[in-house]
């Protein structure tokens, strides 16, 4: 038998992978939510963060977006 593989849609990976930056940077600060920072907290790997955000700054303007959006 063979491991089945969570079946995930990108728009919940991609809201998952937020929500988990959301909790890092509350928690810690910005310094600390770095890619390897995220991938420590979440089931997630490097090549699939890069898959829905271009870099660590893009993860965080996201975040900064939908903040001012609910401002």
């Amino acid at each position: 038998m063979g491991c089945k593989k969570k079946k995930r849609s990108p728009i919940n990976n991609k809201r998952a992978i937020l929500t988990v930056v959301n909790k890092l940077v509350l928690k810690n600060g910005v310094i600390v939510a770095t890619i390897d920072g995220i991938i420590k907290t979440t089931d997630y790997s490097k090549s699939t963060l890069y898959v829905y955000f271009k870099s660590e700054e893009d993860i965080l303007n996201q975040l900064g977006y939908e903040g001012l959006i609910l401002f």
